[in-house]
C-alpha cells in the first residue's frame, strides 16, 4: 500500500497539502486521488475498488472538474538544508 488517506478530509472549497520528501509517492498519490494515472503502466486499487471503477465514480469527476492539481516543479523544490 502506497497511501492509507481514509482519515484525510478532502474539504469542499478548502486546500489539501501532500507534503513529504522527495521520492516517496506524493505526485503519484494525487495523480490516483484524480484520476489521472495510466491504467495500463500501474496496478491500482482504491478502496478495494479497481481503478476503471474508481476513476468512473461522480465524486471523481468532480474533482477533476473542480479541483486543481499542482505538479512539482523540480527547480523550484524546498531544499532541507535551508531554514524556512
Amino acid at each position: 500500500m502506497l497511501v492509507d488517506a481514509r482519515d484525510v478530509p478532502l474539504v469542499k472549497n478548502g486546500i489539501t497539502v501532500l507534503f513529504g520528501e522527495s521520492g516517496i509517492g506524493k505526485s503519484l498519490a494525487g495523480k490516483a486521488l484524480f484520476g489521472l494515472l495510466d491504467e495500463e503502466e500501474y496496478r491500482v486499487v482504491v478502496n478495494g475498488e479497481s481503478y476503471r471503477d474508481y476513476c468512473s465514480r461522480p465524486e471523481v469527476a468532480a474533482a477533476r472538474q473542480n479541483g486543481f492539481f499542482m505538479f512539482q516543479e523540480p527547480s523550484s523544490h524546498l531544499n532541507p538544508l535551508q531554514t524556512i
